[in-house]
């Protein structure tokens, strides 16, 4: 468990006469407030750091993304992502855009963020994919 989430839990815990660490309980609600709490700044995050990337790829700067700008973005987070996985993905952005060949912002983040794309640029290059 990382140090500062363990802190943060120790700090909701009840500690009736200063109880062991490790005997410590924290009240169900107080657990949930806090997980929700988590949860909706690391999803804001992943909103922020996926609108910042589509931004960066979006080369010609016309707000949409199109099938090269969408695939260099995806490989600079998951390099390994191979071709059907990507077009997949692809083609879920296009119909939350609506219309054209073209992703929109908020279809791109809906996308990756439906796909788990990791939320962390990856510094190894793209490597194509096996085919089987």
């Amino acid at each position: 468990m990382h140090p500062n989430v363990k802190e943060e839990l120790i700090g909701l815990a009840e500690n009736p006469d200063g109880a062991d660490v490790d005997s410590l309980t924290v009240s169900i609600d107080k657990w949930m407030d806090w997980l929700i709490k988590e949860y909706s700044e690391s999803y804001e995050n992943a909103q922020q750091f996926f609108g910042e990337l589509y931004i960066e790829f979006d080369t010609n700067k016309d707000n949409c993304l199109d099938l090269s700008e969408f695939t260099e973005l995806v490989h600079a987070v998951d390099p390994a992502k191979d071709e059907m996985a990507i077009m997949e993905m692809y083609n879920m952005a296009l119909d939350c855009t609506g219309e054209g060949d073209n992703i929109a912002q908020d279809a791109f983040v809906h996308t990756a963020m439906q796909f788990q794309l990791p939320c962390i640029r990856s510094n190894a290059p793209a490597e194509p994919a096996e085919q089987e």
